[in-house]
């Protein structure tokens, strides 16, 4: 019997049995039956939304060395020294500033500096193979690759949606290739528009327009859904609930919930968020958020409740992304056999 992705075999197995002793008291048989049932969930077929944050913050470096020598690098500059992160301007450093200062992210690239991005990048690729090499059936999984936006004075200001890197397709093989497009959000100068580039609401509300109503995944015209999310959880958008229309806190999971209720799993892989004591920022806005000021971490405790159950991975800096993402993929495609 067949219910959803799940396939149920009943055998029941009869017979007389002629017991010697029993004999002797009037028994010439007895009557034997063993029922055994076994459940095997057969592989769905899926379809990956995929939303990569490459908001400013994933221009840290992916590891505490490529934070610090960043930092080395930044020690003397005339305007915000010392700084991890590889800003990618593509314009004056600040709106006032003039002078000659090295783009960050150019500046990264020359030191050979890995930054977050790069890893969630090449992360995406491998996750192309290892689905390719999962499937069981032909086609079985697509995946559609979202980011944030490419530039921070193209997208939106106040209601931002995903941006499209690649299409869903089933082809997994050109949905590698497209994953190369994805980069870190440039931005004109720093602070431009106060710095609110990450708004989850806005974009996973756009992401939740345009992921269709989920299947029972048993045929290709009727996959499951599955939002996998990658992001360090922190919130920086425009938002006029909050003090000078700006929002710099965890993740609001009312739209995670949303999606959720209406049979979208969300499988979310949080990038911890990494102490920047150098940081101005980081510290009057980022730090009340993480330990010791907040244990456990508010950014990581919203990520996993945005999640759906079981679906939640945290990777830190010296902890392979690429292992985290194939171990979390591995999870929302299991299949379960139960036998009793």
């Amino acid at each position: 019997m067949k219910t959803g992705t799940l396939i149920t075999s009943t055998v029941t197995v009869t017979a007389n049995y002629k017991p010697y002793m029993l004999g002797l008291f009037g028994f010439s048989t007895l009557p034997i039956a063993v029922t055994s049932k076994s459940l095997v969930s057969m592989p769905p077929f899926i379809d990956f939304y995929l939303l990569l944050d490459n908001t400013p913050s994933m221009g840290l470096g992916a590891t505490v060395a490529d934070m610090n020598k960043l930092i080395a690098a930044t020690k003397n500059a005339p305007v915000d020294p010392s700084c991890a992160f590889a800003c990618h301007e593509t314009g004056p450093f600040t709106a006032s500033h003039k002078a000659t200062i090295p783009e960050r992210y150019g500046l990264a690239k020359t030191l050979g500096v890995t930054m977050r991005i790069d890893v969630v990048r090449e992360a995406t690729q491998k996750l192309m193979t290892t689905a390719e090499s999962t499937e069981r059936t032909p086609d079985q999984y697509r995946m559609a690759i979202y980011d944030f936006g490419g530039a921070a004075d193209v997208i939106d200001q106040q209601n931002p949606v995903a941006r499209q890197i690649s299409k869903l397709q089933a082809n997994l093989v050109q949905s590698a290739i497209d994953a190369k497009a994805l980069d870190l959000m440039t931005i004109p100068y720093q602070n431009y528009n106060s710095d609110r580039q990450t708004n989850f609401k806005s974009t996973l509300t756009s992401m939740d327009k345009l992921i269709p109503k989920t299947g029972d995944g048993m045929t290709s015209s009727n996959p499951q859904k599955v939002l996998f999310f990658v992001s360090d959880g922190l919130n920086d958008g425009y938002d006029c609930a909050s003090s000078g229309c700006r929002r710099i806190a965890p993740i609001d999971t009312a739209i995670c919930t949303t999606m959720k209720s209406r049979g979208v799993r969300i499988a979310v892989l949080y990038t911890t968020y990494q102490p920047v004591p150098t940081d101005v920022f980081f510290m009057g806005n980022v730090q009340k958020f993480l330990p010791p000021k907040a244990n456990p971490s508010q950014l990581a405790t919203q990520m996993e409740a945005c999640a759906s159950p079981g679906l939640y991975f945290e990777v830190g800096p010296n902890q392979g992304i690429s292992q985290a993402m194939t171990a979390l993929f591995n999870k929302v495609v299991s299949v379960v056999r139960i036998n009793s």
